[in-house]
């Protein structure tokens, strides 16, 4: 038998269930945001951006589903409005929490993607579109840099000029998609055995350059050596349409001295370059090597500006 008397001995009065009509009567006014400790404008935005507060409301309305199956039948009517409402708050701020935070993360992934955009374009400019080889304006933009950072450092640094002999023989006599086929498979070979580290650039036509960091001169003539074997062992294609001719490149070879601009060091590796296409072609030549090398003067114009040296072009060939 239920206890109908309270610890003081009075006999309680026990409250009367709410009928169904009263429970979904439109409620009087509360205030949910005063019980749940959440402000105000919390509610009347219907916007979080704390998910703590999601929890919070969350574990709330769970507590409340509890309790107002507990003791539902001892609630008057305002208590079970205010437990409806406060229900019905906690679930909006729920579920205005997730929206927010599906918009956050499809504004997140826009910008991401944007950014990828951003970067690809970025690398387009950086990039010749026949060989996926670095281009002119990457070569003047970076490598000043990466070489006054080399020289605080103490690294060495190297550049190696390449000429495709006698290129214009290709385009003549093969025609210009093999030459551009010629192109192609030199730049992706270049690529493939250079490190990662090393910068390989199309400056132009026929004419490629690689800086490579860290080495030796020593070492650095001696990948010079291997990429100029490389290329020459390989075989004509004939088997296919159009024909592939073999071919061969010069190299010139210079390494950066103390305090040098890369006008200078590009000077010195022309210099090299012109010097292994006199001399014969499919050849290497180091600028130290040249017995009357001597240091370049920078080249002016007619205004007495100094221009930039540019690698040698197609007029060397024959």
């Amino acid at each position: 038998m239920k206890n109908k008397f309270n610890a003081s001995g009075a006999k309680t009065k026990k409250l009367p269930r709410p009928k169904m009509h009263e429970m979904t009567a439109t409620p009087t006014p509360v205030d949910p945001a005063e019980i749940l400790g959440i402000p105000e404008e919390i509610f009347k935005s219907g916007v979080n951006t704390h998910g703590d507060i999601v929890l919070a409301a969350l574990e709330m309305r769970t507590l409340l589903e509890q309790f107002h199956g507990v003791a539902a039948s001892r609630l008057t009517l305002d208590e079970h409005r205010m437990l409806n409402l406060i229900k019905a708050q906690t679930t909006n701020i729920a579920g205005a929490a997730v929206a927010h935070d599906d918009r956050i993360r499809n504004a997140r992934d826009h910008l991401l993607a944007q950014d990828e955009r951003i970067a690809g374009y970025a690398s387009l400019a950086f990039r010749d579109g026949m060989t996926g080889a670095y281009n002119r304006r990457f070569f003047d933009t970076h490598v000043p840099p990466l070489m006054a950072d080399a020289q605080a450092d103490g690294r060495p640094v190297t550049l190696l000029a390449f000429d495709i002999d006698f290129f214009k023989k290709v385009n003549d006599t093969y025609g210009h998609k093999a030459g551009d086929i010629v192109l192609q498979i030199f730049a992706a070979d270049m690529q493939h055995n250079l490190k990662q580290d090393d910068l390989f650039i199309r400056l132009g036509g026929e004419e490629f350059a690689a800086v490579l960091t860290g080495v030796t001169p020593e070492q650095a003539n001696k990948i010079a050596g291997r990429l100029r074997e490389m290329v020459a062992d390989r075989p004509e294609r004939r088997n296919q349409d159009p024909v592939i001719p073999a071919i061969t490149m010069s190299v010139g070879v210079a390494h950066m001295q103390p305090d040098e601009t890369l006008d200078s060091l590009v000077s010195r590796a022309d210099a090299a370059l012109y010097t292994a296409k006199q001399t014969g072609r499919n050849r290497v030549v180091n600028h130290s090597d040249i017995p009357t090398a001597a240091p370049s003067a920078k080249p002016e114009n007619a205004s007495g500006a100094v221009t930039r040296p540019k690698l040698r072009n197609s007029s060397l060939r024959p």
